[in-house]
């Protein structure tokens, strides 16, 4: 029993790339939490005396027919300033306030009240765009050491968008910090500056002249004002992915301990589930895989090595599924062949839904079992964003994502280009990718299931593209494909790679044969382990 017990445990442990990997970012957001939860209480005070410092003093002006206290005759335009994050994985904190962006929008639009936006974080960034909610200005990568600075040029800018008639009114949405566990989301109204009542009258004598003062002062006041938001908006995001990152591996941890438990509770009996033993070829059980998405849903699959105790396991899923409301999705795998692929051919659906969300770059995606997506998340976009860098504009012209998985790199690609084809020989990979690209009203992008080895010499006859976005497993690129490649003269290629030593012998390959590598990047996708994503551009020489 306790070595059967001992091999359950252990193949467990080879799936927990997941819970690994947050608890990972859970440190590293604890570490930021810290930084700016310091920040944050240290300027409080400081915004707090300079606020009342100006309300006194507009208190104590002798005149009143000041346009950024009074307000406008009429209000007709609407200026939101919205603060977001420019990463995801922490929970419902963008989200809440993007609810908050669309009910203020809808609210005005009845009073018949025009709406734009300036976004802070590449979340409201892709919210907006998205939705063809129009954007004024945008600020994203703001870090401690430029956010005064960033806070300086945005509350100058809004001050000249009102004086000059481009807004009526401003207001902003920021998440205010209370606490490790807790924050608030805040509208403010910041233009016109509201007068506050029943404050002591003192006379000020202003040199050269009042008005002269105000309009060096106001932006300064609101720069520290928007300072303290863009703090305090930070503390609560690093505090709700801290949070965020947490419950992933617990729910993950719970998932895993509660399926011991009831397999374990076999043990002994005639019905007790047996651990697969590939040497003897003996057993049942062969893998756990937990998935989750940033919305802590969790779907559980269960891979088996044939059907003799199916029926029993699935009334250990069904009562698994029916006692824990964060799983989302079950499935059993069959797996009968023998390779080094987790998943059987035979993955059959068997309760909730049949995939899960994820977002990714203003875009829903569907994960089934079989999906390739990154597990992490964050730096993902930070690997894609790198990869449609290298590749440059390409707006008038076509480009394939070879290996394409369900499609993120070919989506996120699909503004920027003509056209974007990806290629990937999964076909539920495949059909998710298509089902996305209709939910996400994506029209200039196509998806081909099939082995990138046949279907793109066959393509590339076919259709004109002027570079091919490579994301190959850790074999790397069939010497074919390359040949291809060469044939057809494609101009630039971006090979993003999980072994460092396959993309050496294939960019080898290419550079013998007329290209130039141009850049080389890495990207930590696996944070506390030796495995490193290697991004490359490869350029044909003229």
């Amino acid at each position: 029993m306790a070595e059967n017990m001992k091999e359950i445990k252990e193949r467990i442990d080879s799936v927990k790339n997941t819970s690994q990997i947050t608890n990972a970012m859970n440190i590293v957001s604890s570490t930021k939490f810290k930084k700016f939860q310091v920040l944050t209480l240290k300027s409080r005070e400081y915004a707090k005396t300079i606020g009342v410092a100006f309300d006194n003093l507009v208190a104590g002006m002798k005149s009143h027919n000041y346009e950024i206290f009074d307000g406008k005759p009429e209000v007709k335009k609407i200026g939101i300033i919205v603060m977001t994050s420019d990463r995801g994985l922490c929970g419902s904190f963008n989200s809440n306030t993007l609810r908050k962006l669309e009910g203020m929008k809808k609210n005005f639009e009845k009073e018949n009240k025009e709406v734009s936006v300036i976004t802070i974080g590449k979340k409201a960034k892709d919210y907006c765009k998205s939705r063809n909610i129009p954007v004024d200005s945008e600020y994203t990568q703001l870090i401690p050491e430029t956010m005064f600075e960033k806070g300086k040029k945005i509350s100058e800018d809004i001050v000249q968008f009102y004086l000059n008639d481009f807004y009526d009114e401003v207001y902003m949405i920021f998440s205010r910090f209370v606490s490790a566990i807790e924050y608030n989301i805040q509208v403010e109204k910041i233009l016109p500056i509201e007068k506050k009542e029943g404050l002591p009258n003192k006379e000020y004598v202003f040199e050269p002249s009042e008005e002269e003062v105000l309009r060096s002062f106001i932006p300064k006041v609101l720069n520290i004002k928007l300072y303290q938001s863009l703090l305090e908006n930070s503390a609560s995001e690093h505090s709700a992915r801290m949070s965020a990152m947490k419950q992933a591996s617990d729910n993950a941890e719970e998932m895993i301990n509660k399926f011991l438990k009831e397999i374990n509770s076999y043990a002994g009996t005639k019905n007790e589930f047996k651990v697969y033993n590939e040497i003897t070829d003996s057993g049942f059980l062969k893998h756990v895989v937990v998935r989750n998405n940033e919305k802590n849903e969790v779907m559980l699959i269960v891979v088996v090595s044939k059907k003799s105790q199916y029926k029993q396991l699935v009334k250990v899923l069904e009562k698994l599924y029916s006692e824990n409301d964060f799983i989302k999705s079950v499935y059993i795998s069959v797996k009968t062949e023998a390779n080094n692929v987790i998943l059987g051919e035979d993955t059959r659906h068997i309760f909730g839904d049949e995939y899960l969300k994820e977002e990714m770059e203003g875009i829903k995606f569907n994960i089934y079992p079989d999906s390739f997506f990154q597990i992490n998340k964050s730096q993902a976009i930070k690997l894609y964003d790198k990869a449609i860098e290298f590749l440059g504009e390409s707006k008038n012209n076509t480009v394939i994502d070879a290996f394409s998985g369900t499609g993120t790199i070919a989506m996120a690609l699909s503004s920027k280009v003509r056209k974007s084809i990806g290629i990937e020989s999964v076909e539920s990979s495949v059909t998710a990718a298509k089902e996305t690209a209709i939910e996400n009203e994506i029209d200039n992008v196509e998806f081909i299931n099939g082995k990138v080895e046949k279907v793109l010499p066959e393509l590339l006859k076919n259709e004109k593209a002027e570079a091919i976005i490579f994301d190959p497993p850790r074999r790397g690129i069939d010497e074919k494909v390359l040949r291809s490649v060469v044939k057809n003269k494609i101009k630039k290629i971006v090979y993003i790679s999980c072994n460092p030593a396959t993309f050496a012998r294939d960019t080898k390959f290419l550079i013998e044969n007329g290209y130039k590598l141009e850049k080389v990047s890495a990207v930590d996708m696996f944070p506390q382990t030796n495995h490193v994503e290697v991004l490359g551009l490869i350029q044909k020489i003229k």
